[in-house]
């Protein structure tokens, strides 16, 4: 009995002193000298957990607290929940001849070992990370050692078994020597004999440098390492999210392939409602634990994919990320991110609970080195990797926004990211037009494969002249169409797809100058507009143009060429003419010599269908420039143009749109990912009240259809937009200009009576909203959709077969209804 008591009070002993050790350590873990207060101001509180380098943010209107990273993962492997507990991933070269990446997450390698710095800066906090692996190499062995010294300090001190590992991984030299046997020893060997070598004997590090040194042998196997730095700033309403990358340090030939910072910033559990939006096509939203885990998660390039890439795969056709921006609603709170430096590199990534963990998260990644396997001589089985030399070393910066209560939505979202534009001198506010602009594009002439006695030959033919032209602009008028933008395609230097524009003359066929300046007069004289169409960043054949100055390269050296696919092969495409992709080192000089060759022509307007939608690179290894370093060689060329023409510029990305007085072929959806659920009409939300916009042709948009892309149109407030051909559809058979091929409906004799009819019905709606502002877009139905203005008026648009019915208001099937004063119009 005395025994068991003895045991007992023994076991309540130990207990208590767990117990007490447990909660002191409960204690330090969420006492005041752990958490440290770092910044404040008007709207947020920043501090940080010196022990796992956990920054949090509250907002003090609300008390809403945002984290940069996780500690409350229960699904998922220790991988995923060590990603989790990361401010910041590093992938980085492991074998640049093999052009192999290998990831590093600071928790995992910096964090858990107490390899960091935590520096007050100002509003903020500067965190420095040296991620790395402790792990021991080789060359943490010695090299060499002398025979006199193994005799004197590790023999004595070794048992036999020890000695005959020493002896298994290390030969006698001339009798003077022990020399390593092989570098490719095995991890448990390594560490059997750094015990036995240092811990063992009296063998010091300070000997094995001494050694080493008289052998002439240098460190050859290290540890990958990289220090990198994280800086949360606040920014007054804003957080802001900072890697300066050129403050990077890495180990020889380790540099940094890509990083991804705060990963679970934005992030929501299976518990929480709501929505990512992301800016694919004209945007989506992808809801919260949606449940398709078998479908891709979401990722996507910032202003596309590089073309110059891998150009000879197949590709869809998707339309491409033009703002670099994305955004969370979370319950009853939003935010919304900018990716203010560095969007030129950036991926944006995004995925649901049920996949890897329980979490739904969406961040960015910026890739810094944008390495391409190669193949030698034609044989894609045997590659090289390409490393460009132009590598960004400026800082990479992302900006959240904090929305609540009715501004915590995707439409609060378009607007302060247009707010943010107007800020930043990024777009210009124009005045509200009296009826709607109607943009009309023609295409001229375009290149065709014939035949004679069965061999086949280029020629130009043309499917709209410039007096046909205007014959359908004066059909258009006299049927009281307003506000006409006239966009001519295929006028000069072999048409549609035309080649430099260093001279300029008129296609065979399409008629002469004076026809030429009797149509732009006459536009002119009605108060309407007149833009010819043309290319600025790329030139198809080499006529007037000089490809070893100015055109891009890829990473193999070839001329960067522009890569079309047959849609039902998807095989390249083989062309009859050369293509091009021109220089960003030259593009500038090059938009200085088409304005002088447009001068004899007198153009009020340019429409530029490719200047501002495509960022191309040039690898050419004596003078490579990376995109982030072309984005400002292109804005230059814009400036050049806007400073003599309006321009009228195709699907712009963010960093064009200061140089766009009309924007043309907007996105009319989103790219239809499986993973995501809605789209959303983003980048008009963001244009509204801006600039006058329109999407696709109507007539020519076959996802769509005429009477949906009226719908959409009204829904959007996008300007209605037709392409007309003065020949029937025949002319386009056998055409070499393959883009055009999708111009299936566009003979004017067909159409012309939809145009005006749409037209008028479209103006009557503009009329009700010229002068407000769209408020707030809602996504009621997969099919209905509800516009609100800032004027009270408010729009419902019914894409379904069916009317839909919501208490007082009913909206026919394919069709649209606007309430303003509580009434229908």
């Amino acid at each position: 009995m005395r025994m068991k008591n003895i045991r007992y009070q023994f076991f309540t002993l130990r207990l208590g002193f767990f117990l007490l050790f447990f909660f002191a350590q409960i204690t330090a873990l969420f006492s005041d000298e752990t958490i440290q207060p770092l910044a404040e101001n008007e709207y947020w509180k920043i501090s940080i957990d010196k022990t796992n380098l956990q920054v949090s943010f509250m907002h003090k209107q609300t008390n809403q607290v945002l984290q940069s990273i996780r500690f409350d993962g229960i699904e998922g492997s220790a991988a995923t929940k060590n990603v989790q507990k990361s401010n910041i991933i590093v992938t980085y070269m492991s074998n640049l001849r093999q052009g192999t990446v290998n990831s590093m997450d600071s928790f995992s390698y910096s964090t858990s070992f107490n390899r960091f710095e935590i520096t007050p800066i100002s509003n903020g906090v500067s965190l420095q990370m040296t991620l790395g692996d402790d792990s021991l190499t080789v060359d943490d062995l010695p090299k060499m050692i002398p025979v006199e010294k193994y005799t004197k300090l590790l023999l004595p001190k070794l048992s036999s078994r020890d000695d005959k590992l020493f002896r298994d991984n290390y030969r006698v030299v001339q009798n003077k020597y022990w020399v390593r046997a092989t570098d490719t020893m095995g991890t448990l060997a390594i560490n059997r004999l750094h015990s036995l070598i240092f811990e063992k004997s009296e063998y010091t590090k300070d000997d094995m440098a001494e050694d080493n040194a008289e052998y002439g042998y240098k460190t050859q196997y290290v540890n990958p390492s990289v220090k990198i730095t994280v800086e949360y700033v606040l920014d007054g309403k804003d957080i802001l999210v900072r890697v300066p990358v050129e403050k990077i340090k890495t180990t020889t030939d380790n540099p940094v392939q890509m990083i991804e910072f705060t990963p679970y910033l934005l992030s929501a559990e299976e518990k929480d409602s709501g929505y990512f939006l992301v800016p694919d096509g004209s945007g989506a939203l992808i809801y919260f634990n949606n449940g398709k885990t078998n479908a891709l998660s979401y990722q996507d390039t910032v202003f596309g994919r590089d073309p110059l890439k891998y150009a000879e795969r197949f590709r869809q056709n998707n339309y491409p990320v033009t703002l670099p921006v994305y955004g969370m609603k979370k319950n009853d709170f939003a935010v919304f991110a900018i990716i203010e430096k560095g969007a030129e590199i950036a991926e944006i990534v995004a995925d649901i609970s049920g996949r890897s963990n329980e979490f739904n998260r969406i961040s960015s990644r910026f890739t810094l080195l944008d390495v391409e396997n190669v193949a030698l001589f034609g044989n894609q089985t045997v590659t090289t990797p390409r490393i460009p030399s132009d590598v960004y070393k400026g800082d990479i910066v992302v900006r959240y926004r904090f929305l609540s209560g009715k501004d915590a939505n995707y439409t609060a979202m378009a607007k302060e990211y247009q707010k943010y534009l107007i800020e930043q001198n990024a777009i210009s506010v124009y005045p509200k037009e009296n009826d709607s602009p109607f943009f009309l594009e023609l295409i001229g002439a375009l290149r065709k494969t014939k035949f004679f006695l069965g061999i086949p030959y280029t020629s130009t033919v043309t499917a709209t002249t410039l007096s046909q032209g205007k014959e359908i602009y004066e059909a258009l008028k006299n049927a009281g169409i307003k506000n006409i933008t006239v966009l001519f395609d295929g006028l000069f230097n072999s048409g549609v797809n035309h080649s430099a524009l260093s001279k300029i003359s008129f296609v065979s066929g399409i008629g002469s100058k004076k026809n030429y300046l009797d149509l732009q007069n006459t536009i002119a004289a009605d108060s309407n507009l007149f833009a010819p169409s043309i290319n600025m960043g790329r030139v198809y054949t080499s006529k007037k143009f000089k490809p070893i100055k100015m055109a891009a390269r890829k990473h193999d050296g070839d001329y960067a060429d522009i890569v079309s696919f047959e849609k039902n092969t998807m095989f390249k495409k083989t062309l009859p003419y050369s293509t091009y992709y021109i220089s960003p080192h030259v593009i500038g000089s090059y938009a200085e010599t088409t304005v002088t060759a447009m001068n004899s022509f007198k153009p009020s307007m340019l429409h530029i269908k490719d200047l501002a939608t495509n960022l191309i690179p040039d690898y050419n290894r004596k003078k490579n420039i990376s995109r982030i370093h072309a984005r400002p060689e292109y804005q230059n060329a814009l400036s050049i143009l806007k400073n003599s023409y309006d321009l009228v510029l195709d699907n712009p990305n963010s960093y064009a749109l200061f140089a766009a007085r009309y924007i043309n072929r907007l996105p009319s959806n989103s790219n239809k990912r499986e993973v995501t659920d809605a789209a959303v009409p983003f980048v008009q939300l963001v244009l509204d009240g801006c600039i006058p916009y329109s999407s696709d042709s109507w007539n020519s948009n076959a996802s769509l259809g005429i009477q949906n892309s009226f719908l959409y149109a009204i829904e959007t407030r996008s300007a209605p937009r037709f392409c007309f051909s003065y020949k029937k559809e025949t002319v386009f058979h056998n055409i070499q200009d393959s883009e055009l091929t999708k111009e299936f409906s566009v003979y004017y004799r067909d159409m012309i009576q939809d145009a005006i009819r749409l037209y008028h019905s479209y103006n009557v709606f503009y009329q009700e909203v010229k002068n407000a502002n769209i408020i707030l877009h809602t996504v009621i139905t997969k099919d209905v959709k509800k516009i609100d203005y800032s004027n009270g008026v408010t729009v419902y648009v019914n894409y379904g077969n069916k009317n839909w019915t919501n208490g007082s208001v009913e909206v026919q099937a394919q069709n649209y209804t606007i309430i303003k004063g509580g009434a229908p119009v």
